[in-house]
């Protein structure tokens, strides 16, 4: 009764089993349909990264030529305070600058609050501004005074200001007589 003794009391596994139980006990693979099933999580998860992906950039797509039909609406003054306002008048920008045309000209007589300089028709003479600092709370107050001076007859003086609050405005006319 040795190890390649193929007796019917053989030894398999540590346990002596005759040959027509031993067939039964042996090791198989795995079988396959769990492996499939795998697989198929595997490919469904893809899938769904995939549709995620594509679904993302057709929205950030979308969502730029929206912006950018907004941009065009507001160039061509149908939307926002222009169209109450009006566009007429004498509001070229010309001075030292040299004069702006075309469509960012056109927007910019439209809605003189989006040009971030002084037209040629005002000039500044005077700019004072007093800050005091408080550096326990991180905070300031002040005062500002500006004189401009009007060259020409203008409808709009716009003063941008970021995260101010402005507690007093006056406009003041000099007329001299001749």
């Amino acid at each position: 009764m040795g190890l390649n003794d193929s007796s019917p009391g053989t030894m398999r596994n540590g346990r002596g089993l005759s040959d027509q139980w031993a067939e039964s006990v042996v090791v198989r693979p795995r079988t396959t349909e769990r492996r499939i099933t795998v697989h198929k999580r595997l490919v469904l998860g893809f899938a769904l990264s995939i549709l995620t992906l594509i679904i993302v950039t057709a929205v950030a797509v979308a969502l730029s030529v929206r912006f950018e039909d907004c941009a065009a609406q507001d160039r061509g003054g149908v939307t926002g305070e222009s169209g109450s306002r009006g566009g007429g008048g004498s509001a070229k920008l010309n001075g030292s600058r040299g004069e702006r045309t075309g469509e960012r000209g056109d927007e910019e007589m439209l809605q003189p609050w989006r040009n971030s300089r002084l037209p040629g028709t005002v000039r500044p003479r005077h700019y004072d501004l007093q800050l005091v600092v408080y550096m326990d709370n991180f905070t300031f107050s002040g005062d500002v005074s500006i004189e401009l001076e009007c060259v020409d007859a203008t409808r709009f003086i716009v003063l941008h200001t970021d995260r101010l609050e402005v507690r007093r405005t006056a406009a003041l006319t000099m007329i001299s007589d001749p």
